[in-house]
């Protein structure tokens, strides 16, 4: 995926992507198998801070307040990232670059694909942690 592509030919190869990638969950279930509390707990931290900057997010694109929406993107990416949530983690990157560079053409698009990244990755989650 490149991030100079129009919003809809990136969102057919998001679509391509794994909503989670796999080596990073096992990677995560090994870190944590003698306690796997730890797993749940860095999940439902991952999907509390997740829904709030979801929801900053949506404040600061009414507002028109770039520099938040930027900085939250920018959070929300590298949470993606550490979890291993390809798609959300692509969507968000793919976001913020926009954004950093004063776009927000993509964003009212963007913030419900966001959520929907999030309850897709709740649902593949779901009985694995």
């Amino acid at each position: 995926m490149t991030k100079n592509e129009p919003f809809d030919i990136f969102l057919d190869d998001l679509r391509q992507l794994p909503v989670i990638n796999r080596d990073t969950l096992t990677t995560l279930q090994k870190q944590t198998q003698s306690q796997p509390a730890v797993l749940q707990e860095i999940f439902a931290s991952f999907f509390e801070d997740a829904r709030e900057l979801t929801e900053n997010m949506e404040a600061a694109v009414a507002n028109q307040d770039e520099k938040s929406y930027t900085e939250f993107l920018h959070t929300l990416k590298g949470l993606a990232g550490t979890i291993g949530a390809s798609r959300l983690h692509e969507l968000s990157n793919y976001l913020y670059i926009q954004a950093r560079n004063n776009d927000l053409s993509d964003a009212s698009k963007g913030l419900p694909l966001i959520n929907s990244c999030i309850r897709d990755l709740e649902k593949d989650l779901d009985g694995l942690i």
